[in-house]
């Protein structure tokens, strides 16, 4: 009896028999989001696209992929945009336009409510985690350094280190050496 119950188990969590239990249109309207996250969605134009109620595509979405279709879109918007964030040079209101976000205000809480923390210290963060990783993995020069990172200011980036590491890149460097 107990390779039964365990054959039950496997059953019950096997994820591709829940995944051929999802509408067609459900996983459509998801892809959608994954792919083409950066178009602006209302639901009355999912409404017409899938030609279901807004309150089922809503309440079906949120059965199925745990959040409602807006949170699961903003969410993907803003892991898009910690990509770009931190591999491109972009301005924040053209990272947040990239991501289907053109109200900068709106992107810059919409971070803060996704990530728990506020889009510059997330950058800024990120910035001297990838500091700390040169400065022990290399000899360039603090300047480089700070250039790599995004950060072309020596003293800005000396402050800005020192905020998060609380002594300055070159005490740093000598900390470890």
């Amino acid at each position: 009896s107990n390779d039964i119950f365990t054959e039950l188990c496997v059953y019950a969590t096997d994820s591709t028999r829940l995944r051929n239990q999802i509408p067609s249109y459900m996983l459509e309207m998801k892809e959608l989001f994954d792919n083409e996250f950066q178009e602006p969605y209302t639901l009355e134009d999912l409404e017409h696209r899938f030609d279901k109620s807004r309150y089922r595509l809503c309440r079906e979405f949120s059965q199925y992929f745990g959040k409602s279709p807006i949170q699961y879109l903003n969410h993907r918007r803003i892991q898009e945009a910690k990509v770009l964030l931190l591999s491109t040079n972009m301005a924040i209101h053209e990272v947040g336009s990239s991501v289907g976000i053109d109200n900068t205000n709106h992107f810059i809480n919409l971070f803060k409510k996704e990530t728990g923390e506020a889009l510059t210290d997330y950058v800024n963060s990120k910035r001297i985690e990838h500091a700390l990783f040169l400065l022990n993995t290399t000899d360039l020069q603090i300047q480089t350094i700070a250039n790599s990172c995004g950060i072309y200011d020596l003293s800005y980036f000396g402050k800005l280190f020192k905020k998060y590491v609380n002594m300055s890149p070159s005490a740093y460097r000598s900390s470890i050496h």
